[in-house]
């Protein structure tokens, strides 16, 4: 954080994160799918060289995790929740309909209760695996 220094206001000037652009995020996506683990750890290694990164709300990346997700690569996921990109409720329900055991493994082990309902009206995730539900 820097202040202005000589002036009669005192109010501080935050460096502006640089955003995610759609690009970016398009190639995110695609290593995320592939299993690309390589270019994702470039490209936090890079992020957090840069000032402010800590500021950059990690929720951007759920498209990336989401894409994990869907092409289950569990490593993926996994390393994503390593770099603390928030586990959702959205993103347990989407591994709970693709029956992912591992991934629900790789909440569970990043801190994920199972018995945590997915909303007021909606049951814990780990519901939706069970035989029962077909």
């Amino acid at each position: 954080m820097t202040f202005l220094m000589g002036s009669t206001d005192h109010t501080a000037q935050i460096p502006a994160v640089p955003p995610l652009s759609p690009e970016t995020l398009g190639q995110l996506k695609a290593a995320a799918a592939a299993g690309d683990l390589d270019a994702l750890r470039s490209f936090f290694d890079e992020r957090a060289k840069q000032p402010a990164y800590d500021q950059c709300p990690l929720e951007l990346f759920h498209p990336v995790l989401c894409a994990a997700l869907e092409n289950h690569q569990v490593g993926v996921v996994s390393f994503l929740l390593d770099q603390a990109v928030p586990m959702r409720e959205f993103l347990l329900q989407r591994a709970a309909q693709l029956r992912s055991i591992e991934a629900l493994q790789a909440f569970i082990d990043h801190g994920w209760d199972i018995n945590t309902p997915c909303g007021l009206f909606t049951p814990p995730a780990l519901w939706s695996v069970s035989p029962l539900t077909g």
